[in-house]
């Protein structure tokens, strides 16, 4: 509380008043503004390193008479801060989350691309004549389907490769293969 250029009551140490005061009264509104107005405009002021809002009133008497002003201050770094940890706490959980979604992604991917690889890889193989060639499968999905397809068709290439052999040395080698 001010009365004229006298701090009287704050929330402040005693021993800040004369600092209270002399920050705070060239701000504080003239008693004419008191007669069309009954709270002043916001003002900002820097204090102790420390930005503050301000809002200024009249402490008036039963009469209504302007005894002197008080002012109500906020700091706005203090305000603020609960703000900027939360943007930090935010950054931190997006930041965690896209790590989280990149290890899912690669995950899932190997899973996908491993089989495929192990079936391009047995193809190739079979495609230079190899009929020795198993692709494991290591899934329970469609994958793993494609992959006993594929060891199925080499258990019959090997079968058919068996029975031609064999009829080849009964018979001539072209009808053995037919």
């Amino acid at each position: 509380f001010f009365v004229g250029k006298r701090v009287f009551a704050s929330t402040w140490p005693e021993d800040k008043y004369s600092f209270l005061a002399d920050n705070l009264l060239p701000m504080v509104p003239s008693a004419d503004m008191w007669k069309s107005q009954a709270i002043s405009p916001s003002v900002s002021l820097m204090m102790n390193d420390e930005n503050y809002l301000g809002l200024f009133a009249p402490l008036k008497d039963t009469q209504g008479q302007v005894l002197g002003n008080y002012a109500i201050l906020r700091s706005v770094d203090k305000a603020l801060a609960v703000q900027k940890n939360l943007q930090q706490t935010i950054i931190v959980i997006g930041i965690v989350g896209v790590a989280f979604a990149l290890v899912m992604v690669l995950v899932i991917s190997r899973r996908i691309t491993e089989p495929l690889n192990s079936l391009v890889l047995g193809v190739q193989e079979l495609a230079k004549g190899n009929l020795n060639v198993q692709v494991p499968v290591k899934t329970q999905d469609e994958l793993a389907v494609l992959a006993q397809s594929f060891n199925r068709m080499i258990q019959g290439l090997q079968e058919k490769e068996r029975v031609t052999n064999i009829l080849g040395k009964y018979i001539s080698p072209e009808v053995a293969k037919k």
